[in-house]
């Protein structure tokens, strides 16, 4: 019993020291930068024809969303200057 306690203990220092040993505190790690080209990067995605043409749709989407916010805004104001021109011949209208 005595004799396995020992090839345990043995084994169990020996699979411990295969571990990352820990920077001493004198030892100072170097700070890593990368530079990366973004445009080369993209075109070599696997994804970037799927992502260019989302891209594409998208900006399709903007852009009849503020045409018809912009139509929206003319009708809105297209009634106020109706009902501003009817105003004074419904006042006329109820005062007869």
């Amino acid at each position: 019993m005595r004799g396995l306690i020992c090839i345990l203990m043995a084994m169990t220092m020996l699979v411990s020291a295969c571990g990352k040993q820990p920077k001493l505190p004198w030892q100072k790690s170097q700070p890593k930068f990368a530079v990366v080209d973004w445009q080369k990067l993209m075109k070599d995605h696997p994804k970037y024809k799927e992502l260019i043409v989302s891209g594409e749709s998208v900006e399709n989407v903007m852009r009849m969303r503020d045409r018809q916010l912009q139509m929206g805004q003319a009708t809105v104001k297209s009634f106020v200057q109706d009902e501003d021109l009817q105003s004074p011949r419904q006042a006329k209208v109820s005062a007869c």
